[in-house]
């Protein structure tokens, strides 16, 4: 039992590693909050720092998710250990760090399933070239379960993605406030664009 919380804690932390920090401090040398949004992500870092920065963000970040799923798996455990190995990372990020864990939780889905995530890559692929990587991340995570689903991955691996994936969701609409949080229009652009309404916005200007 002490091992299994070590592990997990072990996991956690790894999910807490200040990536888009460290980049920022040494690629810009000023704190994260300062540039853009403040977010410690990848989008974040390609946009205000530039794509090297962005680009050394999202592997490390996807890093942070996929090594202790991988790990899980090579040690052969069981669906509902590799799903806490998946879940304790992202959890870390979005806790921790205030990030959305959308990164880590690619790296959980690589490693989880490279067939289910294969058949997902499609619409991030065409997300990043049409510059829609929001709504693209968004289809991706909805339909990954359903694609492990048919085939015929067990409940409990159907489930472990879901629990991510709705963690995904409410860090979405719950990271920019309260205000309106369940309007149409918020939950439509919180969800589907990752950025605040207009009217919002304006009035924080």
């Amino acid at each position: 039992m002490v091992r299994a919380g070590l592990i997990g804690a072990a996991a956690f932390g790894v999910g807490c590693l200040p990536t888009g920090r460290l980049v920022a401090r040494l690629a810009a040398g000023v704190p994260v909050e300062s540039l853009g949004n403040g977010a410690p992500g990848a989008s974040n870092m390609f946009r205000s720092v530039g794509w090297r920065a962005g680009a050394v963000v999202i592997v490390i970040d996807t890093l942070k998710g996929l090594l202790p799923v991988a790990w899980a798996r090579h040690r052969n455990w069981g669906p509902h250990a590799v799903g806490a190995m998946g879940l304790l990372p992202v959890a870390g990020h979005i806790t921790v760090l205030g990030g959305k864990g959308a990164a880590t939780a690619m790296g959980v889905t690589i490693a989880a399933d490279p067939a289910a995530f294969g058949l997902v890559t499609p619409v991030l692929v065409t997300g990043i070239l049409r510059k829609a990587n929001a709504p693209a991340a968004l289809a991706a995570y909805l339909t990954y379960p359903l694609w492990r689903q048919r085939l015929g991955r067990s409940r409990a691996e159907v489930a472990w993605s879901s629990i991510i994936l709705g963690m995904l969701i409410v860090t979405r609409v719950w990271r920019g406030g309260r205000e309106g949080m369940f309007h149409a229009r918020t939950l439509w652009e919180r969800l589907l664009h990752d950025r605040e309404p207009r009217a919002f916005t304006d009035r924080a200007e």
